[in-house]
């Protein structure tokens, strides 16, 4: 993965990171790219098939090192040719490690696609001579061709130089170098330069799953997936399963979304957007007027049984039927950068940045509408799972305890008390005036 920060979620059996585009297979264990692109020349366009020729050698090269003795004999040659797959020598020599100079080929240790390239030699102690190489691999691009496509993606074809061949169109099935899209697709055509083949997956800034489709936020662009499938989003036949996109009418970009109760909530830092429906034939944008989520502060909105909390221009506000009321008003205008948000229901946990770049965690109680100070610290993220709220630290992972901390004394000093004057009474209740 990149640096930097991520959104992860598990949608249908698979772990998928933002923006990296990248997943995990919990089934097959196995890592992939959620977007695929393949960039094949020579390819051959017939009714629904595309042919592309099945090898293409190219070389990769690694920096090594070796040594030998200086009365081995280094296999070396003046030319070589990789254009069948094989490293093909010719100009055979033998030669002793101190006549060897900097870019000789020899094949000493070398696979029948493999040769090696020196780039110097030095004479070390004991009679070793120290040999920093290139070793040069001779691969077949085309190896796994169209190995991460699979039947019922909707693949875009770029760059041909007959235009009806070029647009969206949906996988039937893939072999070795061929893939089969429906009969009559494509005009008959052979390419002679590179055609593009890809799926493609939008730049999202933030994610959530409502309604068994992924959603996400591009600039002003609202996408979802198609039904139960996380890879694509241009999938457009007119049928229930189809994938959704729809843009803002205002340029402003969004910011965050999140899935809340029955709708699917998309915020701005000017307002907020609710979008109802189950499929893309009966979806809804609504918008509200107020606070959205600031720009920095995506990883501030949680989702409560109650009402949607997140960070915005204005203080922390709490969202509950699609009004935002600002909940700060007690903290005064407390700048709050980078902040990041957790809830276990009764209370909302944010981590920011304040005015002096000091990380500082403070505590909502939902029921109660109280502020906690908790003081400085460094998390960097919260998740609730399992009924626990765990956090992110730069020293490991911890969670928040209900427990009494057994091991904190406190006490209290009172003004005295005369029992001359309620020595026939009881005391009910005790009132205090504490300053923290």
């Amino acid at each position: 993965l990149t640096k930097g920060k991520k959104h992860i979620l598990e949608h249908n059996g698979f772990v998928l990171v933002f923006p990296d585009k990248k997943y995990y297979d919990i089934k097959n264990g196995k890592f992939g790219k959620m977007d695929a692109s393949y960039t094949v020349t020579g390819a051959a366009f017939k009714d629904g098939k595309l042919t592309s020729p099945e090898k293409k050698y190219v070389t990769k090269q690694e920096e090594k090192s070796e040594s030998v003795l200086s009365d081995d004999f280094l296999l070396c040659y003046e030319n070589v040719s990789t254009s069948t797959g094989e490293a093909v020598v010719s100009g055979y020599s033998k030669k002793q490690p101190k006549d060897v100079t900097p870019g000789t080929i020899y094949k000493n240790g070398c696979l029948p696609n493999e040769y090696k390239i020196t780039d110097s030699i030095v004479q070390g102690e004991d009679g070793v001579w120290l040999l920093k190489i290139r070793l040069i691999t001779v691969i077949n691009e085309y190896d796994g061709l169209f190995s991460d496509f699979r039947p019922g993606d909707y693949v875009q074809i770029e760059n041909c130089l007959k235009e009806e061949n070029n647009g969206i169109f949906e996988i039937e099935s893939i072999s070795k170098s061929e893939i089969t899209f429906s009969d009559k697709t494509f005009t008959e055509a052979t390419e002679s330069g590179s055609v593009t083949i890809s799926r493609k997956i939008p730049d999202f800034s933030s994610v959530c799953l409502y309604e068994n489709r992924l959603w996400g936020i591009s600039e002003n662009i609202i996408y979802a997936s198609a039904l139960g499938d996380p890879f694509n989003y241009y999938t457009f036949k007119g049928l229930s399963t189809d994938s959704f996109t729809v843009t803002s009418n205002t340029a402003q970009p969004f910011t965050a979304c999140i899935a809340y109760t029955n709708s699917c909530m998309f915020f701005k830092e000017d307002g907020t957007y609710k979008l109802f429906g189950s499929r893309p034939s009966n979806f809804q944008l609504i918008k509200s007027f107020g606070g959205g989520v600031e720009s920095d502060a995506s990883d501030s909105i949680v989702a409560t049984a109650s009402s949607v909390m997140y960070k915005g221009i204005g203080g922390v506000y709490s969202c509950f039927g699609g009004v935002p009321v600002c909940i700060s008003e007690k903290l005064g205008a407390m700048k709050m950068k980078n902040a990041c948000a957790g809830s276990d229901e009764r209370r909302y946990y944010i981590a920011f940045d304040d005015e002096s770049g000091k990380r500082r965690l403070f505590v909502y109680d939902i029921d109660g509408a109280l502020w906690s100070v908790y003081g400085e610290t460094d998390i960097t993220a919260f998740i609730h799972s399992g009924g626990a709220l765990y956090t992110i630290r730069k020293d490991g992972i911890y969670t928040f305890s209900d427990e009494p901390d057994k091991d904190a004394l406190w006490s209290i000093t009172l003004q005295p008390l005369n029992e001359g004057y309620y020595g026939k009474k009881a005391y009910c209740r005790l009132k205090l005036n504490v300053k923290m």
